[in-house]
């Protein structure tokens, strides 16, 4: 029986999701000259001790894969949206990442409420959701 750590599962599958959000069913928009990567991180609000250093992280991680020379040849712009921890504005954002901005994958939800309410919406629209 093979065991296997937190670390190894997140690492696999999180890099198995990225190979497939930038596969198939998201061909058009990768034919961009940057690959859209979306944060939906709350920057005021009652939640914002929490989203402020998500959303730092969050561009941390893009600059450093910029740095490196970006992912499939393209740099990886960010786009970010603040809620402000309210729900119909986590749904409006959502559905402009999904529809208008053409996102490939985005990170975001705070709360189980946020993820409940944003969750439907990615999968309506076939944009992959962490």
């Amino acid at each position: 029986m093979t065991t296997i750590n937190r670390r190894r599962f997140l690492m696999t599958t999180g890099a198995a999701a990225t190979a497939a959000g930038l596969g198939a069913p998201t061909i058009l928009r990768a034919q961009a000259d940057t690959i859209k990567v979306g944060g939906l991180h709350d920057l005021s609000g009652p939640l914002d001790s929490s989203g402020i250093p998500m959303n730092q992280v969050f561009n941390l991680a893009i600059d450093e894969i910029n740095a490196q020379g970006g992912l499939l040849g393209k740099q990886v712009e960010a786009v970010v949206y603040d809620p402000q921890s309210n729900m119909s504005l986590y749904s409006q954002y959502a559905t402009q990442m999904a529809l208008k901005d053409r996102m490939a994958v985005v990170h975001g939800g705070i709360t189980s409420a946020s993820r409940e309410t944003i969750r439907p919406i990615f999968h309506r629209y076939q944009t992959l959701y962490f």
